[in-house]
């Protein structure tokens, strides 16, 4: 009767063990928060003093001057950004001009510098 007890205790034993070595969570570490990252936040230019980008907690607004006529500005709004590594976020946000949702990636270089298609200085 010992030995039978001895086994069936032995025999759940490496049954949970087993178990619990082969179930692997993959939790999804990048998670989409509200807002802009506190590193991205400022003003930007680019080199040429043609393209600004004033980025606030819950706005981003962008004005170019390489338009005929003039600067003309256009915002994005409704944020939310993910931190997909190497200092890099992703970001969904409503383009207030065409009314619609549009994604984006931006590298935070150093403090004064910050990569969007183009190198971006803060001012």
């Amino acid at each position: 009767m010992k030995v039978k007890a001895i086994a069936t205790t032995a025999t759940l034993l490496i049954g949970l063990g087993i178990g619990l070595v082969s179930t692997s969570s993959s939790a999804n570490a990048a998670t989409w928060h509200r807002g802009t990252p506190k590193a991205l936040r400022g003003n930007w230019r680019d080199s040429t003093h043609k393209v600004w980008f004033h980025i606030r907690k819950s706005e981003i607004d962008m004005y170019n001057s390489y338009t005929p006529g003039g600067k003309f500005g256009q915002g994005y709004n409704r944020l939310k950004y993910k931190y997909v590594g190497h200092h890099t976020y992703k970001f969904k946000m409503f383009d207030m001009k065409y009314q619609h949702y549009t994604t984006d990636t931006w590298r935070y270089v150093t403090h004064n510098r910050l990569y969007h298609g183009g190198m971006f200085y803060r001012y």
